[in-house]
């Protein structure tokens, strides 16, 4: 559905905002050979990256003083686990934001923690 459609529901079911920093998104490699380090060409893949789907990652919160522990379990079980943001509770200007009013909602950065609009949240099926 696209991590910033998962973020949402995320964000909504569990009362809290969510910041989402846009390069720390794990990319595969075909991804980053059609980004292929054209600025406009990155800013499109991120997009796409964080809104088209077939994702096929889980996403999660957890506190932060249970990284090391949830790190540790991971490479136990040889698992990669990313991590691509913060729980928040400041509020997004984004459209990313603009489904909910009962929730801070989902803020994508840049890195510089300059937001990134995202008009597109995802897919929805139904």
């Amino acid at each position: 559905d696209g991590v910033v459609l998962d973020a949402q529901r995320l964000s909504k079911e569990s009362r809290v905002g969510l910041t989402i920093e846009a390069p720390l998104l794990p990319l595969s490699e075909e991804m980053k050979r059609y980004m292929g380090g054209c600025s406009e060409a990155e800013k499109a893949g991120l997009k796409m990256a964080l809104t088209g789907g077939e994702d096929y990652e889980l996403l999660f919160t957890a506190k932060r003083e249970d990284r090391e522990r949830i790190a540790e379990i991971a490479a136990k079980m040889k698992l990669r686990i990313t991590v691509i943001g913060s729980v928040t509770t400041e509020a997004s200007a984004s459209s990313a934001n603009a489904s909910s009013n009962e929730t801070p909602g989902v803020r994508v950065t840049d890195g510089s923690g300059k937001e990134v609009t995202i008009a597109r949240t995802g897919y929805t099926h139904f």
